[in-house]
């Protein structure tokens, strides 16, 4: 499994930091450049991927547009998505139960069984 949370609140501003908003709550460029090293090491492949978010393609396939905030960390999905190979992708934050590619679901209320 290759997991990485985070993404940017588009709400913060009606959150309270520490309480319900984290500052860090966006993995940082040497989190991003640390994990596709560890990917590397893995022979770009995992069984899953798991996150919050996804990579920017996927965004704009459901019709949103990615926010700048969240630039590095889609973008950094897009090489995921497109160099490492892996069985199935789940991820929730876009609050939608969707089949959005044979290899990528949006998980919002849904449950799934793995492998």
């Amino acid at each position: 499994f290759f997991c990485m949370g985070g993404a940017y609140s588009i709400d913060k501003a009606c959150r309270q930091e520490g309480i319900s908003w984290w500052p860090q709550e966006s993995p940082t460029k040497a989190e991003c450049e640390a994990a596709r090293e560890t990917l590397i090491r893995a022979g770009n492949r995992v069984d899953y991927v798991l996150t919050h978010t996804c990579p920017q393609i996927f965004i704009q396939l459901m019709g949103y547009t990615a926010s700048h905030h969240d630039q590095l960390l889609t973008g950094f999905f897009n090489w995921i998505w497109y160099e490492v190979g892996f069985e199935h992708w789940y991820f929730g934050h876009w609050h939608t139960d969707r089949d959005l590619h044979s290899k990528m679901t949006a998980m919002y209320e849904n449950v799934t069984a793995i492998g």
